[in-house]
């Protein structure tokens, strides 16, 4: 894929980010690979697998962070090796990290009881990564591709359901019963 390919790609990113359509969503689509939950953990932001509490994961687990860490180093590490892409990801940075109306716009439309734990930040950070990977490695699946899948289909990715890498990614969708 070519970098414009990638800019292209990573253009639908941010975007989707300015049009503020997130937790919209009453059904997962069958393509996704993610496991559905119906409420987000206390503190999704660390949570380990299946949700559990920081404190209840053993030493060999990764918190949800770890994974989000451990999966962006990948596309990190690409971008750093290309200075094109390199300068292409700054500018989704500054984009989408750099302007509070988009931040403004997520925090209006979020219903409130998602709001815990800073989740229109924490959201602006996810599709930061996901135009990154998109810059690193055009439209491919992968962790990120995914994230942004389930954002585009109006859910949330909350955690991670398995031991990782095996298992998948779970997310919320507020409209489902």
């Amino acid at each position: 894929m070519t970098l414009e390919n990638n800019e292209f790609a990573m253009a639908e990113v941010i975007d989707f980010s300015k049009a503020c359509k997130f937790l919209f969503a009453s059904v997962c689509p069958e393509s996704l690979p993610v496991k559905v939950v119906n409420e987000v953990p206390a503190d999704f932001t660390n949570a380990g697998p299946e949700g559990k509490s920081y404190s209840d994961i053993s030493e060999d687990e990764l918190t949800f962070s770890d994974i989000k860490s451990d999966e962006l180093s990948t596309a990190l590490d690409e971008l750093n090796r290309d200075k094109r892409k390199n300068s292409l990801a700054g500018h989704a940075r500054r984009v989408l990290m750099g302007k509070s109306d988009v931040l403004h716009k997520i925090t209006g439309i979020l219903p409130k009881k998602y709001l815990k734990e800073a989740c229109d930040e924490i959201i602006l950070e996810d599709l930061l990564y996901c135009a990154q990977w998109r810059v690193a490695f055009g439209i491919k699946d992968g962790f990120w591709e995914t994230i942004f899948q389930i954002y585009k289909s109006g859910g949330m990715p909350i955690g991670w359901s398995g031991k990782y890498p095996e298992g998948k990614l779970m997310a919320i969708f507020p409209g489902l019963k």
